[in-house]
């Protein structure tokens, strides 16, 4: 910055310093003018980070900026670790060094929230005081894979306690005021104590409201101070390798050396801001004189450096606050009126009035221990709205920021706790509540960021609308602050703001929110706390945050070495089924499935069955860890072992059926509560009915008491006459005739052209499988119902819509195996509406031969066999023809293979999962060995492919 010549300066000599120019408004020998300070003074804020600042004050007397600097360091507030109630030690550290260190353990509480705690002795409330517990204890470690490591860390569990050990101790409604990541530790590494096995720290910890006066541990910095602006002043002209020795005399970037248009290099000063004064200008005889070097004596550098609890800026702030507190009390004032009529020197003065601001008995009585606000007791005490209202009607000329917001939290209690008989309509159309939101947009320049977003919370809940004058005062002030929010800030916000009306303002801050949250989450998210984490991870399932933070959050996660808790495991996995499947989830849903399986006794069954319900919906082949079998088989358990009823059992059913997953357990016990009560078949609406058909017809499984099940479920009546948007009405129907159920008005359903023809241009073919499994049962089992079967859906016609199979596994090994391409005819078609990978036709004695069709036959039927051959189909089956669990053949595919065979053919079904995990020098003999155990003779396998 420029240095204007009139401004008050000391000049630095050889030896000495001498005062250039003092005649300033704010030089230390002039008296201090109030008129001159308002015109003069300004701050630049020049650096400004998460926990250091760097800013000048200028135009302002020296008594003032250390006033300033005094303040920060020994009047601030700020919570400490007062007290430490030693229950066991067992280290090697003496009880009273372990309390000293504790006490020095910076945290995070914002002290605005608590009062002083008046009397030491006094017994601790939740308004003054803070508790934590330390319990750790060293053993060895049993499970460690490096026995023969000399590391205490591998060793050794909890060999090193942390200040991420002390937890803290919620004490009256903390609980429901904080959150453990707003104050706990700042820093979680912080070391406390090495131990060894059977080491051991039972502790008790009470933290209070402190100044830094009392106790360094209280200082909310860990460092203030100022420097006054050097001023750097070259008077003639220096050049060549004097300029570059010039340079060199002072620190780097103060002076620069210039090359000029005609080749000559000269020394000019670049930024005078950073020299340290050292004067080593005066070691050169020929460069002393070039050189005037001087400070600006109203020009403070300010550097504070905090120590995490509070925001460097907030700490200024809060010193101005006490400074004006201090001198505005009337007997301060009353005292400074003397001291300026006194015929002493001003710096005198200024010395006496420093005096009696930083009297510790004065300071202690001017906002240590203010005197009890009954007008806050009596709004914090009040019974009624009504009260309410009436204390700030007659109060409303006194009524400053805290009793604004007292009067808004009561409000809010009593609404929320619904013990008011005033709506929250009548509140906001009351005067008096008029009269606090006028209140608060005119106090809203001195509360806090927590208030403001409080204050925010409670005029939204009881109805104030958002587009309102106190609403968007509150959001200006929140939009002026949005890169102080913390992270539960952030989020909590972003709830909030769903429920206003849109605005320019509302949408800027919606659209702001999540960014903010992204640039703060590497810097200030707890990755040591497993529920904050949780509530990241959920935030980012509903707001669209970038790849790289939802990986941070997930990776976070997992590299816990803890396990979670149910309420944590449980959020995880929704957030994870919330979002985009992704593969990078895999892991962790993995971790957290398993710690709800442990936890499984402290999960409400409704949590169970919609978690069971979000993993089967994320479900699908290119994602199956989605599904976890050891947790769906949990949820069976659950319900069978709490006996939960029909009702629970057939829902959890219905989710299993969507993955194929088969419980035996779980049918016995539905059809064992319809044996003991007729009426739950006989109430159950169709879509339990659904279910059961479902679950019961995957495999040839039927559970005890079945004949009486399905007697109840073919009594039943009008299971097709109401819409249900969760049953696939084709598929009920399948699963019907699959158990040897025919209900006419479930098969009218299935079978109506309309809904068929719109099924069929879906082309899916789980939708033609369950058709002709429809159609077959009837031909076979109940011909007299086939009048009912749609002609215009004739299995010969419905083939044409299917699709076609990209892939076909078995051909290439098939014909390695057989010895010539021409023995294996691939991709065919039964007339009857099923799709047969690959024929083989063999003759007597075993051998393959060619099919003599002219062209490539599309049909089974149109292969061209004589009596002495036998034609094999192989179906080469997927996981979705299988049960998922138990890898047993569905009873669909069971039936096909059946049809199939009615033709005089062999159906060879072959795992394709199962072919594919063998390894390559396996799985041509595996092909070989189930044709030979299919057609019972021995198979001529080629040798031209060296296949053993």
């Amino acid at each position: 910055m420029e240095v204007n010549d009139e401004k008050p300066s000391v000049l630095l000599n050889e030896y000495n310093i001498s005062q250039s120019h003092s005649n300033g408004p704010a030089a230390p020998s002039q008296p201090f003018n109030v008129r001159d300070f308002r015109k003069k003074f300004k701050i630049v804020i020049v650096r400004n980070e998460n926990y250091e600042m760097e800013f000048d004050l200028i135009g302002i007397h020296p008594f003032l900026a250390n006033t300033f600097r005094r303040l920060m360091l020994s009047d601030v507030p700020s919570m400490a670790i007062e007290k430490v109630y030693i229950n066991n030690n067992t280290s090697i550290i003496q009880d009273e060094v372990l309390a000293h260190r504790l006490g020095l353990i910076p945290l995070k509480a914002n002290p605005t929230l608590f009062e002083y705690k008046t009397d030491a002795n006094a017994e601790s409330s939740e308004n003054d005081t803070l508790e934590y517990e330390l319990k750790i204890k060293c053993s060895y470690n049993k499970e460690s894979n490096k026995k023969d490591s000399s590391r205490a860390e591998d060793i050794y569990k909890n060999n090193n306690v942390y200040s991420k050990h002390i937890k803290w101790v919620p004490v009256g409604s903390q609980k429901e005021r904080f959150r453990e990541s707003e104050v706990g530790p700042i820093d979680a590494d912080i070391l406390i104590a090495k131990m060894r096995p059977g080491h051991e720290l039972d502790l008790k910890l009470v933290a209070v409201k402190g100044c830094g006066r009392d106790h360094a541990k209280f200082s909310p910095v860990a460092t203030a101070f100022y420097r006054l602006l050097p001023d750097i002043k070259i008077v003639r002209e220096v050049e060549g390798e004097a300029a570059y020795r010039l340079q060199n005399c002072f620190s780097p970037g103060v002076i620069a050396v210039r090359q000029e248009k005609n080749g000559k290099k000269i020394a000019v000063v670049n930024s005078s801001r950073y020299d340290t004064c050292s004067r080593n200008i005066f070691h050169h005889e020929d460069l002393k004189d070039a050189v005037v070097m001087s400070k600006i004596q109203d020009h403070f550098i300010f550097s504070i450096e905090s120590v995490g609890a509070m925001q460097p800026e907030v700490i200024f702030k809060e010193a101005v606050k006490i400074l004006r507190s201090t001198i505005s009390r009337p007997d301060m004032s009353q005292a400074i009126k003397i001291i300026s009529n006194l015929a002493v020197p001003h710096y005198t003065k200024y010395g006496i009035i420093r005096h009696l601001c930083f009297n510790k008995e004065l300071v202690k009585s001017t906002s240590l221990t203010p005197g009890p606000d009954f007008l806050l007791q009596n709004l914090k005490n009040a019974s009624s709205p009504k009260t309410v209202l009436k204390l700030v009607n007659e109060h409303y000329n006194i009524l400053n920021s805290k009793h604004i917001m007292q009067a808004l939290r009561s409000l809010f209690d009593l609404q929320k706790d619904r013990s008011s008989e005033v709506s929250a309509k009548d509140i906001i159309r009351h005067p008096d509540f008029e009269r606090i939101c006028r209140k608060l947009k005119s106090q809203s320049g001195v509360i806090e960021l927590n208030e403001t977003i409080e204050a925010l919370k409670i005029v939204s809940y009881v109805g104030v609308p958002s587009n309102s004058t106190i609403v968007q005062v509150l959001l200006q002030l929140i939009r002026q602050n949005i890169n102080s929010l913390n992270l539960p800030h952030i989020m909590f916000l972003d709830f909030l703001l769903q429920h206003f009306k849109s605005s320019p303002l509302v949408d800027a801050l919606k659209i702001a929110l999540p960014i903010v949250f992204e640039i703060q989450l590497p810097i200030k998210m707890d990755r040591e706390d497993a529920s904050h984490l949780a509530e990241y991870l959920h935030f980012a399932s509903k707001t669209r945050l970038g790849d790289a933070t939802i990986d941070t959050i997930v990776k976070a996660l997992y590299n816990l070495n803890e396990q979670f808790d149910a309420k944590t495991a449980r959020s995880i996995i929704w957030s994870i089924c919330d979002m985009e499947p992704n593969d990078v989830f895999e892991p962790l849903i993995n971790k957290a499935v398993n710690d709800l399986i442990v936890n499984i006794d402290n999960v409400p069954y409704s949590d169970l069955e919609t978690t069971l319900g979000k993993m089967v919906r994320m479900y699908s082949k290119r994602y199956p860890f989605y599904y976890n079998e050891v947790f769906a088989d949990t949820c069976a358990n659950y319900i069978i072992d709490h006996d939960l009823g029909f009702e629970n059992a057939t829902h959890l059913l219905r989710k299993l059926g969507r993955v194929t997953h088969i419980n035996k357990y779980l049918l016995d016990y539905v059809s064992k509560k319809a044996q003991e009560d007729h009426s739950c078949v006989e109430y159950a609406d169709a879509v339990m009915i659904y279910s059961i058909a479902i679950s019961t017809s995957l495999c040839n499984y039927r559970p005890v008491h079945w004949e009486n099940l399905k007697s109840l479920i073919i009594k039943k009546k009008s299971l097709a006459s109401t819409d249900r948007r969760q049953i696939i009405w084709i598929r009920f129907a399948a699963s019907l005739c699959l158990l040897d159920i025919y209900k006419i008005d479930v098969l009218t359903k299935a079978l109506n052209p309309g809904y068929l023809d719109s099924l069929f241009k879906k082309g899916y073919m789980s939708d033609f499988e369950n058709y002709f499994t429809i159609w077959y049962s009837i031909k076979l089992n109940r011909p007299e119902l086939c009048d009912i079967l749609p002609d215009k859906f004739n299995p010969e016609k419905v083939i044409h819509n299917m699709r076609d199979i990209p892939d076909f596994p078995l051909e290439a090994s098939l014909q390695k195996g057989l010895g010539a391409e021409q023995y294996v005819t691939t991709n065919l078609v039964s007339k009857k509406g099923y799709i047969v990978d690959h024929a083989i036709l063999f003759r007597k004695g075993g051998y393959p031969v060619a099919i003599n069709n002219e062209e490539k036959p599309r049909f089974v039927e149109d292969i061209e066999t004589n009596a002495d051959n036998e034609l094999l189909l192989i179906m080469a089956l997927r996981p979705i023809h299988y049960t998922i669990n138990t890898k047993v053949l569905k009873e669909s595919m069971s039936l096909a293979i059946k049809i199939l065979e009615m033709d005089g053919h062999s159906v060879l079904p072959i795992n394709l999962e199962a072919w594919e995990s063998l390894s390559e020098f396996e799985k041509i003999p595996y092909l070989m060995q189930q044709i030979r155990s299919k057609l019972d003779s021995d198979i001529l396998i080629s040798e031209s492919e060296g296949v053993v």
